[in-house]
C-alpha cells in the first residue's frame, strides 16, 4: 500500500465507507464474483430505496426500449441480464455520493460526476464496436478509474496534492498533473485508484485499463479495451470542457483520430454519439442530475457547426489589416451564421496594449468607433448581454448584440462560435507578436531603414538611420532631402524628384559620398522602393562597413557552409544564365549545373518572362514548382537577391526556396472542406451564404434575375428513426445525386443547408423557369422515391433591393407553410 493510503484510512473498509453508500462495498463484492447472484444483489439493492428507484428508471429509459414498463428488479434481471443490473446499481451508487462529496470538489463539483457517466457510457459503446465481450469491464473501469481523486478530495486530512485550479472539474487532467502526483505521493492517482480497488477486493478489473487512461499519446499501440477507455476518457474530458481549457478544434481533432485509430466509419461514431447522448440523459435523469447549462453542451452542436466555426476562426487568425478588418470579418460571419446586423465588438490590441470599440450595422459596415487604454472607457452604445472573448486566460474582446432576437439555439450556437473567435484571436495577436519580435530584430541590423509617403517624406525610420543622421527620434513629416543636406549638400540633385514624380519608375538607387569628420569619409549606398500602398522604403548601406563583413564571412565560410547545410530551406546560388553552381547537401537530388528556368515554372504570373533576365529586376518572393526529377512536382517559394562581389565581374544570384508543398495540399484540402458538404457533395452550409450574397451582388450589377428553392425532406426522420442513420445517409446522397442530375450545372448552385434541409440558388432565370426547375427536382423525388418521400419547398424570386437573408427568410417560411398544410408540395411567394 502507498504511503499516502496508509496516512489516511486505517482500514479498506472505512475508506470505502467514508465517501460512498454502505451498499457499494457489497455491490464491489458481488461484481468479482465469476457468476454473481441476482437474489444477493436484489437484497443489496433494496436496502437503498433511492437505488432501486434510480435503477428501475433506467431500465425503462428509452435507451433499452423496452415495450411494457418494468416493475420489479426480477424481471429486470430477465429482460437485461443480471450482470446488466450490477453495473447499473453500482453506477447509482457511485454517482448517489455526489451530493456529500460535492462542497469539498471546487466550483464545478458535480462536473466530476457527469465526466464519470459519459466516460463509463463512451468505453461501453466503443469497446462494442471493437471488442464486444469485454463491454461490460470498460464500462466499470471507466467509471472507477479517478475514484482515488474523489476519495482523497473527500478526506478531512491534508495531503500533498497537484496543484488545484478550482474552476476546473477534479476529474479533469491539468497540465504537469501526472509529473507533479508522482513527484509529491510517489504514484499517480491512477495507480492509486487500483491500490484502492484492490483494497476493497476488486483485482480483476485491467490494469491497463485504469493505469493508462490518460495516455493517449501512445493509445493506438494498445489492446482494444484499453483504447476504447483511453479515448472515452478524453471524449467526457472534452465534451464537459465548460471552462474552455482545450482549444475548440480539439474536440474534432481528438473525434478523427478516434475514427482512424478504431476504423470506424463516420456513420459508425455518428451512431455511436446518438446513443451515448440518449443513454448519458437517461443516466443523469434517473439520479437527479442536471445537465451542463444549454450553452456548454458541446454534444448538442453537429461536426459540420464545428468544422464552419473551426474554417471561420482560421480567417479570423489569418487576418491581414489590422483590428478593422477582423471585425469586418467578424461581421460577416455572424451575419451568415446569424442573421445578426447590428452589434458592438471590442478588442484588445496586444501590440499597443489598448482597446478599440466597433460598432456594425448593416446599412455602414463596420466603423472604428474609439480606443483607450482600459476597457472600462469605451463609449458602449448597445445595451445587450456582453459575450466576452477569452482564451488561454485572456480576454480578447467582448461582442455586445442591439437586438436580442435569436432563438435559444441560435444563442447557444452564438456562444460556440465566440469561443472559436477568441481562440483565433489569441493566434492572431501570436502571429502579431512574432511580427514585433522580428520588427525588434530589425531594428539591431547594421543598415539604415526608413518608411516614406509617396511625396518622400519620413513616416518611420529604424535606430540605425538615426543614429546616421543623429537623431534623438524619428523625424516623422520630414523631407528625405532635407534630412540628407547634413550628409551632402546637394544629396541627389533632380534625380530624387524625378523618380517621385514618374509613377513607370518602381526603384532607384545611388551613391552618396559624404565626410562627417574631418578625418573619415563615407560612401552611402541608397536604394528606394515604391510599394503597392503608395509607401517608398529606403535602405541606405554603408559600403566599408558591408566591405568588414564580407571579410569576416570569408574568414568563417567553412562554419557559414555548416549553417547553410543545417537549414530547411534549400538555398541555391545561380550564374547570370540560370545555371545552378551551388545547392546546399541537405537536398538530396543532385542540381549542380542544372538550369534553374529549366526545371522550375512559375504558378503565378509575376509580370516578368521566366528566365534569366527576371533575376535582376525579381524584387518579390516567387513560388514555383520545382520539379529537377520525374517525381510529382515540389510548390516552392523562392527569394531572389544579387550576390555582389568584386572579385568576379559576372553576376551571382542567391535564391532560397521554402517547400510550401504540405501546406498547399492541407490548404487544398481545407478549400474542399470549406466548400463540399463531406457526405453529400453539394455546396455546404457555409458556402451557401457566400454564394448567395455574391449572386445577390451581381444581380443588381448585372440585372439579371435570380431565384431561390428552399426544401426539407417529407418523411426523413421515419427513415433515420425506424432504419438508423446509415440508411438516412444514403436518402441524402441518392437526394443530392436527383438534384445534380435535374439542375443546369455552372447556372443552378446545390447546396445543403442542414440536416435534411436542402437549397438551389438558380441564377439567370425568370419566374416561370424558376417555377419549372422546382417542379422538375419536386418531380424527381417523387418519382424515385415512389411517395415515401416528400419534399416541402419554398420557391421565390429576389425582390429589389432585398437583401440575401430576406430572400432567404420568404422561401424558409414558404417552405414552412407547405409543412404545416401537410407537405409534400411546391409552394410559389412572391
Amino acid at each position: 500500500m502507498s504511503n499516502v493510503l496508509k496516512t489516511v484510512f486505517p482500514s479498506a473498509r472505512q475508506s470505502l465507507d467514508c465517501s460512498f453508500p454502505p451498499v457499494m462495498s457489497q455491490l464491489l463484492a458481488e461484481l468479482v464474483r465469476p457468476e454473481p447472484s441476482f437474489e444477493d444483489i436484489a437484497r443489496i439493492i433494496r436496502l437503498d430505496p433511492a437505488i432501486t428507484a434510480a435503477v428501475l428508471s433506467l431500465v425503462n429509459s428509452p435507451f433499452y426500449s423496452q415495450h411494457g414498463e418494468i416493475q420489479d428488479l426480477k424481471r429486470a434481471a430477465v429482460v437485461l441480464g443480471t450482470r446488466e443490473i450490477l453495473k447499473l446499481a453500482l453506477s447509482v451508487s457511485f454517482l448517489s455520493s455526489r451530493k456529500s462529496m460535492s462542497p469539498r470538489l471546487g466550483n464545478a463539483p458535480y462536473a466530476n460526476w457527469r465526466m464519470a457517466v459519459w466516460a463509463a457510457i463512451a468505453a461501453e459503446l466503443i469497446a462494442e464496436k471493437i471488442a464486444p465481450k469485454v463491454k461490460e469491464q470498460a464500462y466499470i473501469c471507466a467509471l472507477l478509474k479517478d475514484i482515488s481523486l474523489l476519495v482523497l478530495a473527500n478526506c478531512d486530512q491534508a495531503l500533498p496534492s497537484p496543484e488545484k485550479n478550482k474552476d476546473l472539474p477534479l476529474c479533469s487532467l491539468r497540465h504537469g498533473q501526472l509529473e507533479r502526483e508522482q513527484s509529491e505521493w510517489g504514484v499517480t492517482h491512477a495507480q492509486l485508484s487500483l491500490e484502492m480497488l484492490e483494497l476493497w477486493g476488486v483485482s480483476d478489473l485491467s490494469r491497463d485499463c485504469i493505469q493508462l487512461h490518460h495516455n493517449l499519446e501512445q493509445v493506438e499501440e494498445l489492446p482494444a479495451l484499453t483504447q476504447a477507455v483511453i479515448f472515452a476518457t478524453a471524449w467526457a474530458e472534452h465534451i464537459s470542457d465548460a471552462q474552455h481549457a482545450y482549444p475548440p478544434a480539439a474536440l474534432l481533432t481528438l473525434r478523427e483520430r478516434a475514427k482512424h485509430c478504431l476504423e470506424l466509419t463516420e456513420e459508425d461514431w455518428q451512431n455511436l454519439e446518438d446513443r451515448c447522448i440518449e443513454r448519458f440523459r437517461s443516466m443523469l435523469s434517473a439520479i437527479g442530475l442536471e445537465e451542463l447549462h444549454p450553452a456548454d453542451r458541446l454534444y448538442e452542436h453537429s461536426v459540420q457547426t464545428f468544422k464552419d466555426f473551426h474554417i471561420q476562426g482560421s480567417e479570423i487568425s489569418a487576418a491581414q489589416g489590422g483590428l478593422l478588418t477582423i471585425a469586418q470579418i467578424m461581421g460577416r460571419h455572424l451575419r451568415w451564421n446569424f442573421a445578426i446586423e447590428n452589434w458592438e465588438l471590442a478588442l484588445y490590441d496586444k501590440s499597443q496594449h489598448s482597446w478599440a470599440l466597433f460598432r456594425y450595422t448593416a446599412e455602414r459596415g463596420a466603423e472604428h468607433i474609439a480606443s483607450t487604454t482600459k476597457p472600462s472607457l469605451l463609449p458602449w452604445s448597445a445595451q445587450g448581454a456582453a459575450h466576452l472573448l477569452r482564451s488561454q486566460s485572456q480576454t480578447w474582446g467582448s461582442l455586445r448584440l442591439s437586438e436580442q432576437s435569436l432563438p435559444k439555439r441560435g444563442r447557444h450556437e452564438l456562444s460556440l462560435y465566440v469561443w472559436f473567435a477568441a481562440e483565433a484571436l489569441h493566434e492572431y495577436a501570436a502571429h502579431q507578436a512574432t511580427l514585433v519580435r522580428k520588427a525588434s530584430t530589425f531594428e539591431g541590423l547594421p543598415v539604415s531603414v526608413a518608411v516614406l509617403d509617396k511625396t518622400g517624406h519620413v513616416q518611420d525610420t529604424n535606430d540605425a538611420l538615426r543614429s546616421l543622421l543623429s537623431l534623438n527620434t524619428t523625424p516623422r513629416g520630414a523631407s528625405l532631402g532635407d534630412l540628407l543636406h547634413s550628409l551632402n549638400p546637394a544629396p541627389f540633385g533632380s534625380r530624387w524628384t524625378n523618380f517621385l514624380a514618374d509613377r513607370s519608375r518602381k526603384d532607384m538607387s545611388t551613391l552618396l559620398c559624404c565626410s562627417p569628420d574631418k578625418n573619415s569619409a563615407q560612401c552611402l549606398h541608397i536604394s528606394a522602393h515604391k510599394q503597392d500602398e503608395g509607401k517608398l522604403s529606403l535602405i541606405i548601406e554603408d559600403n566599408v562597413e558591408l566591405s568588414e563583413i564580407e571579410l569576416q564571412a570569408l574568414s568563417h565560410g567553412e562554419f557559414l557552409e555548416q549553417i547553410i547545410d543545417s537549414m530547411q530551406e534549400l538555398v541555391l546560388v545561380l550564374s547570370e544564365d540560370g545555371t545552378i553552381t551551388f545547392a546546399s547537401k541537405r537536398w538530396n537530388t543532385p542540381l549542380f549545373d542544372l538550369n534553374f528556368f529549366e526545371i522550375a515554372r512559375p504558378v503565378h504570373d509575376s509580370g516578368h518572362h521566366w528566365g534569366p533576365a527576371m533575376l535582376a529586376s525579381l524584387r518579390q518572393p516567387v513560388e514555383v514548382l520545382f520539379h529537377p526529377t520525374g517525381d510529382a512536382p515540389l510548390s516552392l517559394e523562392f527569394v531572389v537577391s544579387e550576390l555582389a562581389s568584386s572579385a568576379q565581374k559576372q553576376k551571382k544570384y542567391l535564391l532560397v526556396g521554402r517547400d510550401l508543398t504540405q501546406i498547399r495540399r492541407l490548404e487544398k484540402r481545407l478549400r474542399q472542406r470549406a466548400i463540399v458538404d463531406g457526405l453529400t457533395g453539394l455546396f455546404n452550409h457555409y458556402q451557401f451564404h457566400i454564394l448567395l450574397e455574391r449572386e445577390v451582388l451581381r444581380s443588381k450589377r448585372s440585372g439579371k434575375s435570380i431565384g431561390l428553392l428552399f426544401f426539407d425532406l417529407d418523411g426523413f426522420k421515419e427513415i433515420n428513426d425506424t432504419r438508423g442513420h446509415q440508411a438516412g445517409d444514403t436518402v441524402l446522397k441518392t437526394v443530392a445525386r436527383i438534384i445534380r442530375t435535374n439542375i443546369r450545372r455552372g447556372t443552378d448552385f446545390p447546396c445543403r443547408y442542414g440536416g435534411d434541409e436542402f437549397a438551389i440558388i438558380a441564377t439567370e432565370t425568370d419566374q416561370s423557369g424558376l417555377q419549372i426547375l422546382a417542379h422538375r427536382v419536386h418531380n424527381a423525388l417523387q418519382q424515385h422515391f415512389h411517395g415515401a418521400l416528400g419534399t416541402s419547398m419554398g420557391v421565390t424570386m429576389l425582390r429589389h433591393n432585398e437583401k440575401p437573408n430576406e430572400l432567404l427568410r420568404r422561401a424558409d417560411a414558404s417552405a414552412y407553410q407547405v409543412k404545416a398544410a401537410g407537405g409534400n408540395a411546391v409552394c410559389w411567394t412572391d
